[in-house]
């Protein structure tokens, strides 16, 4: 405040207010220069391309005025402190203030040329499934930390170092402040380095009702674009906290999993006769199917165990199942609702619509086949078949009763 009063009392020469004047000048006119003349320039070798169009980066971040700005301020300091006829008590006003901003400006810059880097780097690397955006902000609070400590120790007129060791007194505060940053900070770190997840990778947590598209990886949340259009925001320490699915692997496996069963009635599962290997060797040959690899003399073989291995010999016989994986068909456990037959198996497709293709071809084809068997696909009662059954004579039930246990029989 006394440098301010002895300003404004000191009764300024003509050459004094010359050289005032022509810092303040000087500077406009350096910063005038830089923003229509050069900074352009500057802003393509910071891109390295000088044909690159960095118009629409810099309506973005604005670099070019930061640029000019610098240029601006650093010339006012130069000339305030080298320019003959400035007084000492007006330059004791301007360094500080100039540069207070100077440093504040070069802090803004930089946040500036990191949104220019990520830019750039997205635009070049758009294929890749690498984010870097975390550490980018990371850096971002880095810079916006010191510029305000630097800034406050011009103003003071005191050492960097001493204005942090005075933070130590506040370290619990400043810690329960940026509590939140500094866990997604060591989760974003962990993520990245385990590739658990990446951009591009479909993630599922079923808890949270996500299930989707990771678009964007940040250093507090994670954006997942889900499959029904809408997007859900999660911290990134989630990843590390809670369970979650990382679909993605399948898809550089080369092979996506079926595993869906076919109900049997387990009342038309019986013994193979005669008849049923001639019409079953029919089937063979239709089919292009060679699955009767028994002796015929061999009569105490259920029909489920020739479908069983049908399924297989047919699932063998298909270019779009993966015969280098696991091709399996099994046995569940019997229940009120039949006798599961579980087909376990990888298609080559692994995108979801040729994925689901493959796999409806499969059970069009094998539910009407069961009937070759004899055998029944187990379904419940409907409402119309309770009207049917009540509505039905009793002697006509009994009569399809009877010609049923004869054909048994």
């Amino acid at each position: 405040m006394m440098m301010v009063r002895e300003w404004f009392s000191h009764n300024l020469s003509v050459a004094e207010s010359l050289s005032v004047f022509g810092v303040f000048i000087g500077g406009i006119l350096i910063f005038f220069i830089f923003k229509f003349f050069i900074s352009r320039h500057i802003v393509k070798k910071i891109m390295g391309c000088e044909s690159c169009h960095s118009d629409d980066i810099n309506q973005k971040t604005r670099v070019y005025n930061k640029i000019a700005l610098i240029a601006g301020l650093v010339t006012t300091l130069v000339l305030a402190k080298y320019l003959p006829y400035v007084p000492p008590a007006v330059f004791s006003i301007i360094e500080p203030l100039v540069s207070s901003l100077l440093i504040a400006t070069v802090g803004w810059f930089i946040l500036n040329t990191l949104d220019t880097f990520y830019i750039n780097y997205t635009l070049r690397v758009k294929k890749t499934n690498l984010s870097i955006k975390g550490y980018v902000q990371l850096a971002k609070i880095l810079v916006f930390t010191g510029t305000v400590i630097l800034i406050i120790a011009t103003l003071a007129d005191k050492s960097p170092f001493i204005i942090l060791s005075s933070l130590g007194a506040v370290a619990a505060i400043i810690l329960f402040l940026f509590q939140h940053t500094l866990i997604s900070l060591v989760a974003n770190l962990q993520v990245s380095s385990s590739n658990a997840i990446r951009l591009g990778d479909w993630v599922e947590i079923p808890h949270l009702n996500i299930d989707g598209i990771v678009t964007d990886l940040a250093l507090h949340t994670t954006t997942i674009q889900n499959w029904d259009n809408t997007v859900s925001r999660v911290p990134t320490k989630s990843f590390i906290t809670e369970h979650f699915t990382n679909w993605q692997p399948m898809f550089t496996s080369g092979g996506r999993r079926i595993k869906r069963s076919l109900f049997i009635d387990q009342k038309s599962v019986h013994f193979i006769t005669d008849e049923m290997i001639l019409s079953l060797e029919k089937l063979s040959q239709l089919t292009h199917v060679s699955f009767l690899a028994f002796d015929k003399k061999q009569q105490l073989i259920s029909n489920l165990s020739l479908f069983r291995e049908f399924i297989v010999q047919y699932l063998k016989n298909r270019p779009d199942i993966r015969q280098d994986m696991l091709v399996m068909v099994r046995q569940g456990s019997p229940g009120s609702e039949g006798l599961p037959i579980e087909i376990y198996c990888f298609t080559s497709k692994v995108s979801w619509i040729e994925h689901e293709r493959i796999q409806s071809e499969i059970f069009e084809f094998l539910i009407p086949i069961t009937q070759f068997f004899s055998l029944r696909i187990y379904q419940k009662l409907s409402t119309e078949d309770l009207v049917n059954v009540l509505t039905t004579p009793r002697e006509i039930i009994d009569v399809n009763r009877m010609n049923h246990e004869n054909e048994l029989q």
